[in-house]
């Protein structure tokens, strides 16, 4: 029922918060490649081989089963964290060594990146929720399918903000501007040539793409798709505003922005979406979007003199 998966899908939250800042700490040293292994590798890989098992005996799948996968998955994944850590900060030679924090300063910014976690997800879900409210659950359906292809194409903006946010602080308290803006320019050119195909290809072919993943009965997505697409290719062509904004000691921009646009959102929502429907979601959405990276692209300009944005020269 309900309330068991809403039990064990609580115990998800500390093993992935754990994940997280497992990833991240091994991210500082500059092992880039190892501090995703745990999470985006071998997660999704357990994850692949227990649904493949499952079906190969004829076991019956339910949302409960799924969620335990998810679990022992997350779990092995964060195990494996651990031990790669530890394997980490051995080889730096950090284990044994007494260093001094400001905690204050920690818990100064802890406010500013939880309200940051907390907005951004509550911006995620709005479209969702809207169309629950004044549409149907057909309309929720079709808009569900197509915020995940759109959601596909934020993969590469968030892989380099991933790899160049330890580089970016270290570039930037240093104080070499020069470097720090010739790494955002090969970051979002980097980003961009990985994503902006996968847009195309989505815009041109996404019904086609929707009818062989979904079933033809959700073709009308395309549409949906189509709008959200032209909203991440601004985001990916904007480059990555919030982690620049964010490493540099600047979260509380993010945060007035993204609370400015989560308000857009939703005045957008409750404009469009009663009339139009899951076309009314989308537009908002990506409407929202590009609002957003223009606010933050700016602000990096203004606070910075960094350009995240992407540059031919």
């Amino acid at each position: 029922d309900i309330n068991s998966l809403l039990i064990i899908g609580i115990v998800l939250i500390p093993i992935r918060a754990l994940l997280v800042r497992q990833s991240a700490v091994i991210n500082a040293f500059k092992y880039t490649e190892l501090s995703q292994f745990p999470s985006m590798i071998l997660a999704p890989f357990i994850l692949l081989i227990l649904v493949l098992f499952l079906f190969f005996f004829g076991i019956k799948m339910d949302s409960l089963s799924l969620v335990y996968m998810q679990v022992i998955t997350a779990s092995i994944a964060c195990l494996v964290g651990f031990i790669l850590l530890k394997y980490v900060l051995n080889k730096e030679g950090v284990i044994n060594q007494h260093r001094a924090y400001n905690i204050k300063s920690w818990h100064k910014s802890l406010l500013p990146f939880t309200l940051l976690v907390v907005v951004g997800v509550m911006n995620n879900e709005l479209g969702i929720l809207a169309l629950g409210i004044f549409s149907n659950s057909e309309s929720v359906a079709f808009f569900k399918v197509a915020s995940q292809g759109g959601a596909v194409l934020a993969i590469g903006l968030q892989t380099a903000s991933a790899v160049t946010g330890p580089r970016v602080v270290r570039l930037y308290h240093k104080g070499d501007l020069l470097k720090t803006q010739k790494l955002l320019d090969e970051s979002v050119k980097l980003s961009s040539y990985l994503s902006l195909p996968a847009a195309f290809l989505l815009i041109f072919f996404g019904e086609y793409l929707i009818g062989l993943l979904f079933g033809d009965e959700y073709g009308a997505s395309s549409k949906l798709l189509t709008i959200l697409c032209f909203g991440q290719i601004f985001n990916i062509l904007s480059g990555s505003v919030g982690m620049v904004l964010n490493m540099t000691g600047n979260e509380s921009y993010t945060l007035k922005t993204q609370l400015f646009t989560l308000l857009v959102t939703l005045l957008l929502l409750l404009v469009l979406v009663p009339r139009y429907h899951e076309i009314g979601a989308a537009i908002s959405i990506s409407t929202s979007l590009i609002l957003w990276n223009i606010i933050m692209a700016y602000n990096v300009y203004r606070l910075t003199g960094l350009k995240t944005w992407f540059r031919f020269s």
